[in-house]
């Protein structure tokens, strides 16, 4: 899938256009257009950084801008082994999950995270009008033996009505982005690409630590895992000119736009520059109990049950040898409750992730 970014968006009505002159927008029907329409968030990405714009419906602007640093953490030495999916019913697991998604956002982020959540809790009017007519054509006594007609009108101006709830809960985020950064949000796009290409991505929403490893092919730590799949799809209800990268964190989705991150969970969203957001990276040797991924390195084995040496434990006769993988572990946290863990098949993978939103972040 190419990198590309639009240069028009259409929104109902509405027509987003970007041009040399910067961003117009147009409502009405061909031949007839008016330089105005509803509310639409605009981020402008180049020299001297990035600019937030928001316009109202009563035609007045806001500006505000903001310089982002994200800080570049280094490797731990991985531990050997370390965690194992094996199923274990006497470990206490504490969970790795994000807090409150309403406490997760930053000042840069409110006005647009505040937006979106207003239009996402708005009550969608379809299905009541759908139901209501429905109703009246069956059992009113007003329908008579027009019953096909009230049946039929029911349903187109439920179409009707359905394109006007999209459009009053959707949000518009706009980028206007010259060439320089366009070339490093290529870079940010390539290596989610990359990454996306992973043949195991997990996110481990729980971990526990194993008190007598012996039995646990000498691991130290059994986590709770689920495979993921990178996406490019924008979030529902949100409408925007470029591809937006995420990650499913179990009940959230992480959403990587170019100027921050925004965290989905149902009708809730929380938001972040990356300034906020720290990307911990490391390697992780895991005790594989499932088939190791063809992208990932062996760099070990172990047994079901180990003795005090290390080696297997011969009393056990069904005593199987398994193998010992190096993942890449990234730990996404901020301090207002971001907190997400993924495991990565092919090491070094997200680094490279980490390294294009670092260049975009010192963009200057």
């Amino acid at each position: 899938m190419a990198f590309y970014i639009r240069k028009s968006l259409k929104f109902g009505p509405v027509r987003f256009n970007l041009s040399k002159s910067g961003v117009g927008v147009s409502a009405g029907i061909k031949g007839f257009r008016l330089g105005s329409g509803p509310r639409g968030n605009y981020v402008h990405m180049g020299r001297g950084g990035l600019y937030y714009r928001a316009t109202l419906p009563s035609g007045k602007s806001k500006k505000s801008s903001q310089s982002v640093h994200l800080k570049n953490d280094n490797d731990a030495s991985p531990k050997y082994p370390d965690p194992t999916s094996i199923k274990i019913d006497d470990i206490v697991m504490e969970d790795i999950d994000s807090g409150d998604i309403g406490q997760i956002v930053d000042s840069s982020s409110s006005s647009l995270v505040n937006e979106i959540n207003e239009k996402q809790m708005k009550i969608r009017l379809t299905p009541i009008f759908f139901i209501l007519g429905l109703a009246i054509t069956l059992f009113s006594p007003v329908a008579g033996e027009y019953k096909a007609i009230f049946f039929f009108a029911t349903i187109i101006l439920s179409i009707v009505l359905n394109i006007f709830d999209k459009n009053r809960k959707t949000t518009v985020i706009f980028y206007e982005i010259e060439k320089e950064a366009e070339d490093l949000l290529k870079g940010v796009y390539n290596a989610f690409e990359k990454l996306k290409n992973s043949r195991k991505i997990w996110h481990i929403s729980s971990k526990g630590d194993i008190k007598d490893s012996k039995y646990h092919a000498g691991a130290n730590q059994a986590v709770k895992r689920n495979t993921v799949q990178i996406g490019f799809s924008n979030p529902k209800f949100i409408k925007t000119n470029i591809p937006t990268p995420s990650i499913p964190v179990g009940s959230q989705t992480v959403y990587f736009f170019p100027d921050k991150i925004l965290i989905f969970e149902k009708n809730k969203v929380g938001g972040l520059s990356y300034m906020n957001v720290k990307f911990q990276i490391s390697k992780t040797h895991f005790v594989e109990e499932e088939s190791v991924p063809k992208d990932a390195k062996i760099v070990g084995q172990t047994w079901r049950y180990v003795n005090k040496r290390g080696g297997p434990d011969k009393r056990f006769k069904d005593n199987r040898q398994i193998p010992i993988a190096e993942y890449e572990t990234v730990h996404m946290a901020s301090d207002s409750g971001l907190n997400e863990m993924i495991h990565i098949s092919k090491v070094d993978q997200f680094k490279e992730v980490d390294s294009a939103i670092e260049a975009i972040k010192n963009f200057k």
